[in-house]
């Protein structure tokens, strides 16, 4: 876009719509996983459940709470033909730990290896502020986070 379409009112007003448009077409459910507006960035297969997050703009949204008997195994993975994204993390590694990675940075899975709680958090920045995982005085602008991981689903383990 040529930035001197700006300066005028006609383009100003363009603008304005394309952001509102996607905002719409988000919706108001889109940092809770559901999304119209783009594939998923990132999936979570546990048991036959599948839940989605960062459909939106890549935002990525808490996805909830799962239980699991321990021994039992998560499959996090970028689906289809998207970019490698960021795969989640386990805020305790001793009840849910990564367990294998492709080469291709596409899918992980991790295992419920001990009794306990464990948040799954993806390292950006893109999330709504509820769901920032608070490290030392995080910045916000406007409602996304300048820095450290989101927290997307909430693990506890029970014993097998």
């Amino acid at each position: 876009m040529d930035v001197r379409n700006l300066r005028s009112p006609l383009g100003c007003a363009a603008v304005l719509i394309g952001v509102a448009g996607l905002v719409y077409a988000c919706g108001p459910d889109r940092f809770r996983g559901a999304s119209s507006c783009a594939p998923p960035a990132l999936e979570f297969h546990v048991g036959f459940s599948t839940r989605q997050t960062g459909g939106c703009a890549g935002v990525y949204g808490y996805l909830g709470l799962v239980k699991l008997k321990a021994g039992r195994v998560i499959t996090a993975e970028v689906p289809g033909s998207r970019p490698a994204g960021p795969l989640p993390e386990s805020s305790a590694p001793a009840v849910v730990s990564v367990v294998s990675r492709s080469s291709n940075g596409h899918r992980e899975k991790l295992k419920a290896v001990a009794e306990g709680a464990a948040d799954l958090i993806v390292r950006t920045p893109i999330c709504d502020v509820e769901d920032f995982v608070t490290t030392p005085s995080p910045r916000f602008v406007g409602s996304k986070a300048v820095s450290g991981p989101c927290r997307v689903l909430r693990i506890e383990v029970t014993g097998s």
